[in-house]
């Protein structure tokens, strides 16, 4: 597979002053991208037939689109900045460069994908800044999203339908001196296909399935994190300590490719990690020892269907749509040493 690219974008932005409080964002940029790909597959033995197919496939994709942003920006005290925001994106469409039986030829282009986004929110900060609050509520429309499916065989990209992701997020700090400060951050996010019909088929069925309605694989509905920092001083040394624990969790999800079968959920679960630090004077050098999943929890981060799980006699033949499933198993508890020098 050869792929030659040749992309040309121009951009400009600028901020206006309506009033003393009131700053109004403008921007554009106009993207063309031109693509020529060449896909040359040659079979030469009876088992590599069951694999894949011999195929020479040109390719050739052209597009532009012009994309734009509006932010408006309210500073009613010097503590307090409330934020309304709308854009628009685009990523660009492509090849497939994946083998693939039987030949892809001009299924193996897939179009672009764009989005229009919403933000509102605030950053806020009290008494005198021992306490900050921010929150942002978005709204993310996504046209012809580009989704990686499973065939059986091999794994292609194409245009799955719109997608609609939106929710909450939130941040705050609390600092009650200067040695010592504790975070929290909170985000929900409601994740929906809100048309999808040509999904991958469960494994032993095979075909397209419809998902509307369901969620985009990796969305949680909740996940945030908790900890703290604590920091002091060594005597007279000149040296300084930090102590940084701190808590991270994430809820139900789909893993791996958008089939929502139930068997690529993975539960749950929270993480503990922690970080202690030793520097010099002026922080010339730092000496730290970390920690992560302390707990030594154990779970997926992606999920995947074995390669020829039918032929390999994966397929549950009672249960239809159950199959080989493989885990990519998260690091186990892990210690660290890392040593800084700045010069």
């Amino acid at each position: 597979f050869t792929q030659s690219v040749e992309s040309i974008a121009a951009y400009a932005q600028a901020t206006l002053e309506l009033l003393p409080t009131v700053d109004l964002t403008l921007g554009g940029r106009w993207t063309r991208d031109d693509k020529q790909g060449q896909f040359t597959q040659l079979v030469n033995t009876p088992f590599a037939a069951t694999l894949r197919a011999a195929e020479n496939t040109p390719l050739d994709f052209t597009d532009d689109r012009f994309t734009w942003r509006a932010s408006l920006n309210w500073n009613p005290s010097d503590d307090v900045m409330v934020f309304a925001n709308y854009s628009t994106g685009y990523k660009s469409g492509g090849f497939n460069s994946g083998g693939g039986t039987p030949a892809l030829g001009q299924r193996r282009l897939f179009a672009n994908e764009t989005v229009e986004n919403y933000e509102l929110g605030a950053k806020t900060s009290w008494m005198g800044g021992q306490f900050t609050l921010n929150a942002t509520a978005f709204r993310m429309d996504i046209a012809g999203f580009q989704d990686r499916s499973f065939d059986g065989l091999s794994f292609v990209v194409r245009n799955a339908g719109n997608l609609r992701q939106q929710g909450v997020e939130m941040d705050a700090a609390i600092r009650p001196s200067r040695n010592f400060a504790f975070t929290a951050a909170l985000a929900y996010l409601d994740s929906e296909f809100t048309d999808y019909q040509g999904a991958s088929g469960l494994p032993g069925v095979g075909g397209t399935r419809n998902i509307t309605g369901t969620p985009n694989a990796f969305s949680p509905k909740w996940q945030g994190s908790v900890g703290f920092r604590w920091n002091g001083d060594v005597g007279s040394t000149g040296w300084s300590w930090t102590l940084s624990p701190s808590v991270s969790f994430i809820s139900d999800h789909y893993q791996g490719i958008n089939d929502a079968n139930p068997q690529n959920i993975q539960d749950g679960y929270a993480t503990v990690q922690a970080r202690f630090a030793i520097s010099g004077p002026d922080d010339r050098w730092t000496v730290s020892v970390f920690g992560s999943n302390l707990t030594n929890q154990t779970y997926c981060q992606s999920r995947f269907y074995q390669t020829l799980g039918a032929a390999l006699g994966l397929n549950n033949g009672v249960f239809a749509g159950s199959g080989a499933v493989r885990c990519q198993v998260a690091e186990p508890r892990s210690f660290g040493v890392n040593g800084t020098v700045r010069f």
